[in-house]
């Protein structure tokens, strides 16, 4: 990724998650019906093209949670990074009150 490029927010991410998700479930549960449909008619070659499809679209799914599971990642490893900024500028804090102290100290005297 070059550094003009931003990525995308975790809220755009999700909502492209959701809306995959969405269109997955729906067509999973047309291909289910089309399944059943060519299962009673005895139309094999249907089926089996359909469970094809079934396939693909779970896979689909597997893709997705496969990226969730990576930007959870990320996002762990951002958030520890992020703690990691917090902690360094409490310390330095805690110093800079006391150099602050200290450097009052001297001018008063």
């Amino acid at each position: 990724m070059t550094m003009s490029m931003k990525a995308p927010s975790t809220s755009q991410m999700q909502n492209v998650f959701k809306e995959r998700i969405e269109v997955l479930n729906e067509e999973t549960s047309n291909l289910i019906e089309e399944i059943a449909g060519y299962t009673g008619d005895r139309n094999m070659n249907e089926c089996l093209k359909s469970l094809g499809n079934l396939e693909r679209k779970l896979k689909d799914i597997y893709k997705i949670v496969d990226s969730l599971s990576n930007r959870i990642d990320e996002l762990e490893q951002e958030l520890n990074r992020l703690k990691d900024q917090v902690n360094y500028m409490k310390f330095f804090s805690g110093y800079r009150d006391w150099a602050k102290t200290f450097i009052q100290a001297l001018i008063k005297n």
